[in-house]
């Protein structure tokens, strides 16, 4: 068995000997449950494909060809003229991802208004310029390291911010910050687990928006018109 990341490009490599050979077959099977199906919900169906290698240069029996991992167990063998391999299973490895979001937007002090707590699966946030955000993100494993990439497009500047695993809570890490222009920002999580001498990361964040309120004083003002009554009195 084979353990590999899922969404990896691997490379798959023959060598044919006996007999002259011109054309040869990844045939791959991906079975079984989602890694990333959280209900792990029942999954009979099948998926093949069939992928047609390249002969290397140089060589008349060294054929190879790239694909991706998904997120099922896949079973993969080489067929070549009228020979195959037995099939062998590559087991996917889920890739760190963020779960959900618990954020505590607490406003400018001028305000007087409360913190408001929120809880989804999106890190999306809209609140007032000047406000301060606790974010506690849910992860699905154990991380060597975690940060938010913070970029403001009115600016242009950008920043890193250092999530920290939250006490007695393995699978969760917390940031604070203050927000004064608008922003996007990806969750940057880096796995315990290693993949040929590299660490697995979410390569495939998703970037997720902070959009930014300006807080107008309000203005009391009279409209007089042809019907206001004006009294001396």
């Amino acid at each position: 068995h084979l353990a590999v990341p899922s969404g990896q490009l691997i490379p798959f490599a023959i060598e044919v000997t006996g007999g002259s050979v011109t054309e040869a077959t990844l045939e791959l099977i991906e079975t079984g449950v989602s890694i990333n199906d959280e209900n792990r919900t029942s999954n009979d169906s099948e998926s093949r494909r069939v992928l047609k290698m390249r002969l290397e240069e140089s060589s008349t029996s060294a054929f190879s060809v790239y694909a991706p991992i998904s997120d099922r167990a896949t079973n993969f063998r080489f067929q070549t003229g009228d020979a195959e391999t037995l099939f062998r299973t590559i087991t996917p490895i889920a890739r760190p991802k963020a779960i959900a979001f618990h954020s505590v937007i607490a406003p400018p002090q001028y305000t007087l208004s409360p913190p408001e707590s929120s809880t989804g699966d999106r890190g999306d946030l809209r609140l007032l310029k000047g406000s301060h955000v606790k974010l506690d993100i849910d992860v699905n494993q154990s991380l060597a390291l975690a940060s938010i990439a913070m970029e403001f497009p009115d600016s242009g500047r950008k920043e890193t911010i250092a999530l920290q695993m939250v006490p007695n809570k393995p699978n969760q890490y917390t940031a604070n910050f203050s927000v004064n222009e608008d922003a996007t920002f990806q969750v940057r999580l880096v796995s315990e687990f290693s993949y040929n001498g590299s660490q697995v990361e979410n390569n495939y964040s998703p970037r997720y928006r902070i959009d930014t309120l300006d807080d107008f004083a309000p203005v009391v003002a009279w409209n007089a018109n042809d019907k206001t009554y004006w009294s001396d009195v």
